[in-house]
């Protein structure tokens, strides 16, 4: 027997050798022709008288059979002994794993558009890698053979990055879609632009407070541009002064996205302030609190302008139609109560005028509510720089 189990037998009554594979229930004739004789040979071509014994030879092609009547030991070659014996198992190499291919797009969420330059980061179990998109948003890349999970993120200027994570199968090929959301446009946080009314030149080095009632919020001074960006938010009385120019004060509501243009008039000869939050007792020269902000700033504006002289000028509404010297003395007596509070607060009384026009000025329509308050003002009209 041979080391693949196969048996061999001597059949002397037949003159044959015989190969018996017990695992595929097979007999083949291994040498022999059936016929007594001497006939030197390879496989079936041989020819013995009465073989009684045979013997595996140095080779797996190679047998030695004892004939018995020639009285002789014959050596066999057979040539084809795969017809005969069975094959040896091959022992071929393992085939090594192939890497993983990888291709990544890149699309526009909105329009399915690709996206050109975004960087794509690869993450897997110890290794990372860093892809950029063609113009064609694609991009290409060899991961090593396994299963595992990776995670893969996009992102470009001008959108939002996002990631995804996936897990691998061994031998296939992966096929990744990203989609890039475009980025809101940033909000510009609230500033403010003071500038010259009638140039529009930017006013560099303007004083801006941000009032909260009484309180100061918030200051600063304009920049090369005239811009100045508060960091607060919120509802303030804005108050804009600088040398030269008469004062400013609005209301805002300062909230990211907005912005404030403030136009400074130039306090030169000539020139009139209109105040309309200057209020009085109804058909009375008697001032309400609620005016003190608004002449305040005017006492702060002739401190910083000493050289500047004012006329201030008291108006009225319709009044009374019966009795127009009444609306006369009223707007007078408005005029110097205004001036009187400017000299309490530190004003020199030579530097102020006060005189009254009645309703005879109207700059707005006496006959609504609305038009009768812008009508019901003081003026103040520079009378020297």
């Amino acid at each position: 027997m041979d080391p693949d189990g196969n048996l061999y037998i001597a059949d002397g009554g037949r003159h044959i050798v015989y190969q018996i594979n017990a695992a595929e229930k097979t007999i083949e004739i291994l040498a022999g022709t059936g016929r007594p004789g001497w006939i030197d040979g390879n496989g079936k071509y041989a020819r013995f008288y009465e073989p009684v014994e045979i013997c595996i030879g140095e080779k797996p092609n190679v047998f030695y059979v004892c004939d018995y009547r020639n009285a002789a030991i014959r050596r066999i070659t057979i040539e084809k002994l795969e017809k005969y014996r069975k094959p040896q198992p091959v022992d071929t190499p393992k085939a090594e794993p192939k890497p993983l291919s990888l291709q990544v797009t890149v699309l526009e969420e909105e329009s399915g558009q690709p996206i050109a330059e975004a960087k794509v980061t690869v993450t897997a179990p110890e290794k990372t890698l860093s892809l950029t998109t063609s113009g064609q948003g694609k991009a290409q890349a060899e991961l090593p053979p396994g299963t595992y999970t990776v995670t893969l993120s996009a992102a470009k200027e001008g959108y939002e990055p996002t990631q995804k994570s996936l897990k691998t199968q061994e031998g296939a090929a992966l096929r990744v879609e990203l989609r890039l959301k475009k980025s809101p446009p940033p909000i510009r946080p609230f500033y403010i632009r003071v500038v010259e009314e009638k140039s529009k030149a930017p006013v560099v080095g303007a004083r801006v407070q941000l009032m909260s009632g009484s309180t100061l919020a918030q200051s600063g001074t304009t920049s090369a541009e005239g811009i100045y960006q508060p960091t607060v938010s919120g509802t303030y009385m804005v108050e804009v002064t600088s040398k030269g120019f008469f004062p400013f004060a609005q209301q805002v509501e300062v909230r990211p996205g907005d912005s404030l243009v403030v136009p400074l008039k130039k306090a030169e000869t000539g020139a009139f302030l209109r105040e309309t939050r200057i209020y009085f007792e109804p058909n009375s020269p008697v001032l309400k609190p609620s005016s003190y902000p608004a002449l305040d700033r005017i006492a702060e504006f002739l401190k910083q302008n000493p050289s500047i002289r004012l006329r201030i000028h008291g108006h009225t509404d319709i009044g009374s139609l019966e009795d127009p010297k009444h609306n006369q003395r009223l707007s007078e007596d408005r005029a110097i109560n205004v001036r009187q509070y400017l000299i309490r607060k530190g004003i020199s009384p030579d530097r102020l005028e006060a005189v009254g026009h009645g309703n005879t000025q109207p700059i707005a329509d006496n006959s609504t509510p609305e038009g009768r308050a812008l009508n019901r003002r003081v003026e103040f009209e520079v009378i020297s720089p």
